[in-house]
């Protein structure tokens, strides 16, 4: 028989109640951006995406400039709650190359190779106010609200 988790989820800074149980990795968020020039290097950006599925795609903001912000895949836990779907969350560390579905390949003199995305700014507002990156022509990132985010496998 499966371990059950506890899915109780910590509050995001500056909000009372943080007694919730963690699952392995979870982490929250130290700075959500609100507006572009906010956007700095450590923000969490993530990706829903999928046509008849539920996908998620999380990354990390590991180079700023004032026209420039490149965001690195990060690894990410599931939890299964249903068949093929439950809840997901990013952990910080940084996923490698062959698990990159959509993203440029970058390769670093210390051997390393990472999915990432180097985008121009300004990026774009939505009616709300939120932040959207454009990371191919289906797919947008906007600031990881530090909340676990539903996924479902089944097509």
């Amino acid at each position: 028989m499966a371990e059950r988790i506890k899915l109780d989820i910590p509050t995001p800074p500056g909000v009372s109640n943080v007694t919730a149980e963690k699952p392995e990795g979870y982490f929250v968020p130290e700075h959500i951006p609100t507006t572009i020039e906010d956007v700095r290097v450590g923000d969490i950006f993530h990706c829903h995406w999928g046509a008849t599925m539920a996908m998620n795609d999380y990354y990390k903001v590991v180079k700023r400039t004032p026209k420039m912000v490149t965001l690195r895949l990060l690894r990410s836990k599931e939890i299964w709650t249903g068949f093929l779907s439950g809840k997901q969350y990013p952990i910080d560390e940084f996923d490698d190359y062959e698990s990159c579905n959509f993203g440029g390949r970058t390769v670093y003199p210390d051997g390393h190779v990472y999915c990432e995305y180097t985008k121009r700014l300004p990026a774009t507002l939505d009616k709300r106010g939120k932040i959207w990156v454009k990371l191919t022509d289906y797919q947008w990132a906007s600031p990881w609200d530090g909340k676990m985010d539903h996924f479902d496998h089944c097509d």
